[in-house]
């Protein structure tokens, strides 16, 4: 998950690759596939979608062709929904520094050591470092916008956390989950248990990753659900219950969230030393606190101005 207005740092799943897979559909023929006002989508955008999304989760090699397809389709469509949200905003030709910077931890995130292996890298994708960094820019600038339209509605009971944290103040260590995650909506709460078993049933079939770019609607979705190292203190006690009960590789029943319901699963946990400084853990959770909540409030944002958007999908 991207940190909001201040981006320090951007999540990416590890990618241990089996082989590299490079899609060209319909490669001689280039069609407009969707339209988003006065934008247009073409298969040549498609095809360089699909390729993007791989490099981010190369288990989608494992899904067939047409919902690959359609899963691209739908994150150029956001993306553009995005992009044409934020040219309202911001000037894209600015603030060029800070990108380069999230870029240089992008690729490190990916266990990439230098741009120049990244780019080889992207090469087998038939994608370009700018391809990448034009992404990078979007989605900075997209949290930067809602940092500043809901930072006020943020609600943390910061004196609360003090509490949790001197009622642990004793232990030296503390456990860290490494959580994925998929969030997903439903029209009606008698449509609760259907959709869940049909996600469980969709994991079990492709795994956790694969079902979180078909069915999540948060912005972990193409990178597989992937949330990253969490610190135990860091969540709400409701999830740390709920997480305490997982066994490595297991995933939750569904949990209310404010924007839907939210599957987590737990891929490791270690146990670590706590943060010395107190200041500083204090931080840290009211940093993850305030990005959960900025989260749900990004997707609200998004779906409001989406269909307004939208001319043909």
């Amino acid at each position: 998950m991207m940190s909001f207005k201040i981006l320090k740092k951007i999540t990416i799943i590890p990618i241990l690759l089996t082989f590299l897979c490079v899609y060209n559909i319909n490669a001689n023929e280039v069609n407009i596939v969707a339209k988003v006002k006065n934008e247009i989508i073409t298969s040549t955008d498609i095809n360089n979608e699909i390729n993007y999304l791989l490099a981010l989760n190369n288990e989608m090699k494992d899904l067939n062709k047409n919902t690959i397809y359609e899963l691209a389709k739908r994150s150029m469509v956001n993306e553009i929904v995005k992009k044409q949200e934020l040219l309202k905003y911001f000037d894209f030709s600015k603030n060029t520094e800070v990108f380069e910077g999230l870029f240089v931890n992008f690729f490190q995130t990916m266990n990439f050591n230098n741009e120049e292996d990244f780019a080889d890298y992207l090469k087998s994708f038939d994608l370009k470092i700018s391809d990448v960094k034009k992404k990078i820019q979007i989605e900075t600038l997209w949290n930067e916008l809602i940092y500043g339209k809901y930072k006020s509605k943020v609600n943390i009971d910061i004196e609360k956390i003090k509490n949790e944290l001197n009622a642990a103040k004793t232990q030296e260590k503390t456990l860290e989950y490494l959580l994925s995650e998929i969030v997903f909506k439903i029209n009606k709460i008698d449509e609760l248990e259907k959709t869940y078993n049909e996600i469980s049933e969709n994991i079990k079939n492709v795994g956790f990753k694969n079902t979180a770019n078909i069915y999540s609607i948060s912005s972990t979705a193409k990178l597989g659900g992937n949330i990253g190292w969490i610190q135990e203190n860091q969540l709400s006690e409701e999830i740390k219950k709920i997480v305490k009960t997982l066994d490595i590789d297991e995933w939750s029943e569904p949990i209310k969230v404010s924007n839907g319901f939210l599957i987590l699963k737990l891929s490791e946990k270690k146990i670590i030393n706590k943060d010395v400084n107190p200041e500083e853990a204090l931080k840290k959770i009211i940093k993850y606190r305030t990005d959960k909540q900025l989260t749900q409030y990004s997707l609200i944002y998004f779906n409001k101005i989406k269909y307004n958007q939208l001319e043909n999908e």
